[in-house]
């Protein structure tokens, strides 16, 4: 269980985990959107725990930091999720969900957050201490009442017979075929209608990387690969058929040398070396021009099928 004295501690995790959990602490104690359970707030005390809004909280914390002018701070909302996780200073919802649906007092819809694995890291120290809404946030969807069972059918009902009745031995007439196919037709079952067929969600494409990877490089990558998703402009990247694609020029853009960047990837063994003898970078077309880039291994992202992609001749590092 996580414990304010530990995160105040001088050997609290990392150096970037520290400046973390400053940040927050700062926000929480010197910024009016954080007071918890205001209007519009980014912070939530309920009886279910202390909620921070996602990913709101994170872009406050990247501003924060920026301006103390400190290098290596992620900025991928990502990334701050994964080294916050991994501290213990965050709560995954699920195995398979990081994030949490809550729904304050007053919000019309479920809003996306994060949780404090213990209310104290933020409150602790904070006079008067924050009071905890009587209520939980945690939204959780009504499950839709089962359908009835059908009925069983009635039996038919039959005339009895008095003791004593001579029963006839003739069979009824028959009634004319057109009767019996007007018959057929009105006792005939309603066709129920076909159901109809549920599209599947499109995937969604995201970076999956060991924690010990550069942040610098990490936050590069998360935001190159967050393009392969609809809604996101022009692609940064692209697959082939070793994996994906990605130039360098995405990281000379954001000030990362591509040196540093291959040197990275290749100790976290994410590279994929387009030849068994060659250099670690491939020329190919791309948007039209010839451009150098890095093949990044297809099982460091999310979402792809890797079926589709064929085993790398020799894996760098």
């Amino acid at each position: 269980i996580a414990s304010a004295d530990r995160y105040g501690s001088p050997q609290y995790g990392s150096h970037l985990e520290r400046y973390l959990v400053d940040a927050l602490r700062r926000l929480t104690r010197g910024n009016s959107a954080w007071l918890p359970n205001r209007d519009k707030s980014r912070l939530w005390f309920g009886q279910d725990g202390l909620f921070l809004i996602w990913p709101g909280g994170a872009e406050d914390i990247h501003q924060l930091l920026e301006a103390d002018q400190l290098a290596g701070i992620p900025k991928a909302p990502e990334t701050v999720l994964e080294l916050l996780l991994a501290a213990g200073v965050f709560e995954a919802a699920t195995a398979g969900r990081s994030t949490w649906s809550i729904q304050p007092p007053g919000a019309k819809a479920p809003l996306e957050a994060v949780k404090l694995s213990a209310p104290a890291i933020l409150l602790a120290g904070i006079d008067p201490p924050p009071v905890a809404l009587p209520q939980a946030l945690e939204f959780k969807p009504e499950r839709a009442p089962a359908p009835p069972a059908p009925q069983a059918p009635e039996p038919a009902s039959v005339t009895p017979v008095k003791s004593g009745t001579q029963l006839s031995l003739i069979p009824p007439p028959e009634p004319p075929a057109g009767s019996k196919a007007s018959a057929a037709v009105e006792n005939a079952p309603d066709p129920s209608p076909p159901e109809p067929v549920s599209e599947p969600p499109p995937a969604t494409f995201a970076l999956q990387a060991p924690m010990r990877l550069n942040p610098v490089v990490r936050d590069a990558l998360a935001e190159a690969i967050r393009t392969l998703n609809d809604g996101m402009g022009p692609p940064a990247v692209c697959t082939i058929a070793q994996g994906v694609f990605v130039p360098l020029a995405e990281f000379e853009r954001r000030g990362i040398q591509p040196s540093l960047a291959m040197r990275a990837l290749a100790e976290t063994r994410m590279l994929v070396r387009p030849t068994r003898d060659g250099p670690p970078t491939l020329s190919r077309d791309f948007n039209g021009h010839p451009t150098v880039g890095l093949v990044l291994d297809p099982r460091c992202v999310r979402g792809l099928d890797l079926a589709g992609f064929v085993a790398p001749p020799v894996e760098a590092g």
